[in-house]
This record gives C-alpha cells, structure tokens and sequence, in this order.
C-alpha cells in the first residue's frame, strides 16, 4: 500500500478488528486530495502502544513502535514509498501484516471502504 492518491475525495479504508468492531487503522482523503491517518494499535500482548484519534494529515514519515521495539506502523515520507503495518486487536491476535508488497488477512480482520462525513463549516 502506498500513500499515493486515486481514490475520490471524502473516501477512505478501515482496517476493522472484527471481533470487538474497533476501527484499528483508516486511511482517507481529504477534499484536497491529501491523505489523512488514523490509528488504534495494539502490541502482540493486547496493550495499547499508540493512537492518533481522528484522521491527521500525514505530513513526513512516522513509525509507531511498541515497547519491545516491534514496528506496528511504518509511514513513508515518500508517497510513492510502501507503507509497513502489523494489527493486533486488545486481545493481542494478529490479524494483518504488510511489508508494502506482501500482505497477510488473518480471520477476524474487516476491510471495510469508507464514506468519510463532510468536514464541518
């Protein structure tokens, strides 16, 4: 998955734990074609190792990482450079993995297209 754009504007995905119905990642795209991030993510023992509630512009590259040093998100700041992400639900179950080129979709793992709400005025 790449940061790059095609997707209409107020679109998005959500990276959806299925079990507990918990949006774990979502990517969208604002009006002006930016992309926006939003994260819950969790460490292979089901503790809470980052959030960024409400969809942020990405601007630069960022990496989460949990405490035992596990990469749970990496974001490129090429945007033609691939994402990295590891999802684990509150549980501490696996449900995806990606290098940017491989992808793995574990059971209990939604992806779900999103229609993002009109920003405010």
């Amino acid at each position: 998955m790449r940061l790059v754009s095609t997707r209409r504007p107020g679109t998005g995905t959500a990276f959806v734990d299925a079990t507990n119905e918990e949006v774990l990642l979502q990517f969208s795209t604002d009006q002006d074609g930016a992309i926006h991030i939003a994260y819950h993510l969790y460490d292979a023992t089901g503790a809470l190792a980052g959030e960024a509630s409400g969809a942020k512009p990405v601007k630069g590259g960022f990496t989460v990482a949990c405490s035992k040093g596990e990469t749970l998100l990496a974001v490129p700041a090429d945007p033609e450079d691939h994402i990295h992400y590891r999802l684990y639900n509150a549980d501490g179950l696996l449900l995806t993995f990606s290098d940017g080129i491989k992808t793995r979709i574990f059971r209990s793992l939604r992806v779900e297209a999103r229609q993002l709400a009109a920003p405010a005025k």
